[in-house]
């Protein structure tokens, strides 16, 4: 790996880079962090549908749109009458009644996904480490 590309990791604790599949770490600021990183790193090669998708919201402009959009939708007046059997009728009730799904999306894929690394991360770290350095980890 290229030196310009690990300097910007100066005063970071640390991250996994998907670009070069690796997990930069400054091990001066805590080295512990690898089993949470490592997490990610198995969320991100996962096969799994489900993780694919959450990865895909977790990005910062995806999950901010959703959850503004979710907001936005609950000030959506309702269909009501013969309006809520048109199609933009239908549409509107719609985004009303799912504004909070909606920015529930947006809102929880970041630190769900971090949770589930945090939880693979720790998996890895109790088929490591002594239950002394577990304890220090955790």
């Amino acid at each position: 790996m290229r030196k310009q590309h690990l300097e910007p990791i100066q005063g970071k604790n640390a991250f996994y880079y998907p670009g070069f599949d690796s997990i930069l770490l400054n091990t001066k600021k805590g080295g512990a962090y690898v089993f949470h990183e490592l997490g990610h790193a198995k969320n991100y090669n996962s096969n799994n549908k489900a993780m694919k998708y959450l990865i895909k919201m977790k990005n910062p402009l995806i999950s901010s749109l959703l959850t503004t959009a979710g907001m936005l939708c609950a000030f959506i007046p309702r269909a009501e009458g013969e309006e809520a059997e048109t199609f933009w009728g239908k549409t509107k009730n719609f985004l009303k009644d799912s504004s909070v799904g909606i920015t529930a999306v947006g809102a929880l894929a970041t630190p769900l996904e971090e949770g589930i690394a945090s939880i693979r991360g720790a998996s890895i770290a109790k088929k490591i480490l002594s239950k002394d350095q577990l304890k220090m980890v955790n």
